[in-house]
């Protein structure tokens, strides 16, 4: 190979990298909201498991109405920063995509985390199935 075709296989090489890089951010976010939706946040599972059993009811809604909070906290910052980002119009160094798109995951993985912290809420505020139908057979 010569001198003059190397630059362009490093451009290649720098594309790939910065898309790889990329992707993984967006992977990374869309696991972070998928790991609301599971309850796959270890750390947090685990501290409130350390409390004793007639306790995690309790828990378990604290717990849901803190990460609802600091989630719609991060929602709200990632907003702020994407604004930045679309009112800035950069682009990516090699690829030359607008920064806002590779950053635009960070809200939209924060409302996907709002939606199932608040569905959880909701689930933990409801009275339970079996309370339900117990009291609507009482009624008859």
């Amino acid at each position: 190979h010569t001198p003059f075709q190397r630059p362009r296989y490093i451009r290649h090489i720098n594309v790939s990298e910065e898309i790889a890089r990329y992707l993984m951010i967006w992977c990374g976010y869309a696991g972070a909201a998928m790991g609301f939706r599971t309850h796959a946040h270890v750390g947090v599972v685990v501290f409130a498991e350390k409390f004793p059993k007639s306790w995690q009811p309790v828990i378990i809604k604290i717990r849901h109405i803190i990460s609802t909070a600091i989630v719609a906290i991060l929602f709200l910052v990632s907003c702020n920063c994407l604004m930045q980002y679309l009112d800035s119009g950069k682009l990516t160094t090699a690829t030359h995509i607008p920064t806002a798109v590779v950053y635009s995951i960070i809200p939209i993985s924060m409302a996907l985390a709002i939606v199932h912290t608040i569905v959880d809420i909701k689930e933990d505020f409801a009275p339970a199935k079996t309370e339900t139908a117990e009291s609507e057979g009482a009624e008859l």
